[in-house]
């Protein structure tokens, strides 16, 4: 894993919880808030600047 992937990695993971918390208010279910948050991660993903070594 490159420093990019693990920063992306630390990234997710520490607003993993807070994102997963608040969807929670909104939708009972596990397996929608999950599509959520993928969408969410994959949206923000999509609009970053493209990395070029």
């Amino acid at each position: 894993m490159d420093d990019s992937q693990r920063n992306w990695a630390i990234l997710g993971k520490r607003d993993e919880n807070l994102m997963h918390n608040y969807y929670l208010r909104m939708k009972p279910s596990s397996a929608e808030i999950m599509n959520m948050m993928k969408d969410s991660f994959l949206g923000i993903y999509s609009t970053l600047p493209p990395y070029h070594d």
